[in-house]
Order: structure tokens, then C-alpha cells, then sequence
């Protein structure tokens, strides 16, 4: 069928899935199209990171204490414009995670800090004497 546009003919439309790593779907039918001398558009339904059926998956999760160290920093920063009771509370929650967070990290990671230097010196410290201010204070100005 001729082309009315000057725009490239394609020989197949390929709606597969595709993989970031391996060999699947889309991935797997390129290689073969293009040693048939075979033009094809490609339409990936799904994208994954790799095929569970194929090894070892190289997605990860996000640990839990990353995702919580991150969402109190942010719910502090976004409460800090809510100026109304229900953002002191947001302000304070946040606050208190923060702080938790940096007694565990002291008690636990850096047990060898306290009464020296070293503790004074680090953004740690800074951290939770930030987190009891805004504990204390809230957002109220």
C-alpha cells in the first residue's frame, strides 16, 4: 500500500511489553525484525524493570526508614504554611518523628558521640535540636 505522507513505512506495529533488563517482549521480537530486514514501530504496554521469570529481579524497594525520614522532613516543610491548628499538629507530628529518628541514630549508629566533639560537629545534632524546637513550638508564630 503506498504512503500518502513522506513519512517512513513501517512493516509491523509490535504491542508487546518491554523489560529494562533481559530480553522480553519488545526486547526479545527487535533483534529478530531487524535481521529480517523488517521496519517495526515498537508499542510497549508495560515497561518493567526485569522479567521476574528471568533471574534476579534488579528493581529494589525503598526502605521504610528512608521513606519516613523523607515524608517528616517534607510534611515539616509543607505544615510550615498550613496556618491553622491542623498544621501545628502536622508541624509537630513531623517533629516528633525527627526527633525519635535522631535518638535512635544516636543510641544505636553513633553510641561512640556522645560528650565529644564529634557530636557538636555533625548535622545530626542539628537535626534534633530542630526537631525539639519545632516539637516544643509548633508552627505558631
Amino acid at each position: 500500500m503506498p504512503s500518502s505522507s513522506p513519512a517512513e513505512q513501517l512493516d509491523i506495529l509490535s504491542i508487546q511489553s518491554g523489560v529494562m533488563a533481559g530480553a522480553v517482549g519488545n526486547d526479545a521480537a527487535g533483534p529478530i525484525y531487524a535481521q529480517r530486514d523488517l521496519k517495526a514501530a515498537r508499542l510497549d504496554t508495560v515497561r518493567l524493570a526485569a522479567h521476574p521469570g528471568h533471574g534476579v529481579m534488579r528493581a529494589h524497594t525503598t526502605p521504610a526508614n528512608t521513606l519516613s525520614e523523607l515524608l517528616a522532613g517534607l510534611i515539616l516543610i509543607i505544615s510550615a504554611f498550613i496556618k491553622n491548628p491542623f498544621g501545628n499538629l502536622m508541624t509537630r507530628a513531623a517533629a516528633f518523628v525527627i526527633v525519635i529518628m535522631m535518638i535512635n541514630i544516636f543510641a544505636i549508629a553513633h553510641q561512640d558521640w556522645f560528650i565529644t566533639t564529634k557530636l557538636f560537629t555533625s548535622e545530626q545534632i542539628f537535626l534534633l535540636i530542630g526537631g525539639i524546637y519545632f516539637l516544643i513550638k509548633g508552627n505558631r508564630t
